[in-house]
């Protein structure tokens, strides 16, 4: 079964100390303890902070509990356990170097995760570079945003001027409207007497021709009574010489 653990923020964990071996061609069964029990402690290091499935490996903790039973024998006064010896030696030296090749193999995983580590690192870096841009650029969008709503604020300022510019004007023309409405009630009542006037010329032209006709009747009436009136003032003149030519004689 694969073992999966998150990776801490401290990764690869420290490496524990390989321990000593004894001196001499051969490892003693103490070394061997030793070396299972080492394996055994890197072998829970790694499984408990890895990301990559890395297969848990019960052959420690059993080969360590192996050593543990043969040195026990061993330390015994046992004749068969004295003539098992060497066989049992061969045995953990065998085991021994399979728990080396775990060992590295474990080891060998360790680098590859540090390896993957380094490339999530750099991918971390380009993701973090990248929203760095985006940081500078989103700074940017929100000065120009500012600046966009400055320039609002000052045209809707400039709108309101106009607003009251043209409230003014529509003031002012109400105004000339009212003068304006009084100026055409004053013509209306000028036009009014106009009619009046027009109507009294009317009949003064009506009493004027009137006149005139009367005034021809009359002048024809004179005219036509002129030789009578030449001839009574003859002979009123006649009549005057008359008397007074025979006074005087």
């Amino acid at each position: 079964m694969a073992h999966f653990v998150p990776i801490p923020l401290e990764y690869p964990p420290r490496p524990v100390a390989p321990p000593q071996l004894g001196a001499g061609a051969g490892a003693t069964l103490a070394d061997v303890a030793l070396r299972a029990d080492y394996f055994h402690k890197v072998s829970n290091s790694y499984q408990s902070t890895s990301t990559v499935p890395i297969p848990s490996n019960p052959l420690a903790s059993a080969t360590k509990e192996m050593v543990k039973a043969c040195i026990h024998s061993i330390g015994q006064d046992d004749p068969v356990a004295a003539i098992l010896a060497p066989q049992t030696r061969r045995l953990l030296e065998g085991v021994t170097s399979r728990i080396d090749g775990l060992q590295d193999q474990h080891l060998n995983h360790a680098a590859n995760h540090s390896q993957r580590l380094i490339g999530v690192e750099q991918r971390l870096t380009g993701v973090e570079q990248r929203l760095t841009g985006v940081e500078q650029r989103l700074t940017g969008v929100e000065q120009r945003l500012t600046g966009v709503e400055q320039r609002l604020t000052g045209v809707e300022q400039r709108l309101t001027g106009v607003e009251q510019r043209l409230t003014g004007v529509e003031q002012r023309l109400t105004g000339v409207e009212q003068r304006l409405t009084g100026v055409e009630q004053r013509l209306t009542g000028v036009e009014t007497e106009l009619a009046q006037i027009r109507e009294s010329v009317q009949e003064l032209r009506g009493q004027s021709n009137t006149m005139e006709q009367l005034l021809h009747q009359i002048v024809q009436q004179q005219n036509d009574s002129l030789p009578t009136i030449g001839t009574l003032v003859r002979e009123n003149a006649d009549l005057r010489n008359q008397l007074f030519g025979n006074n005087h004689r």
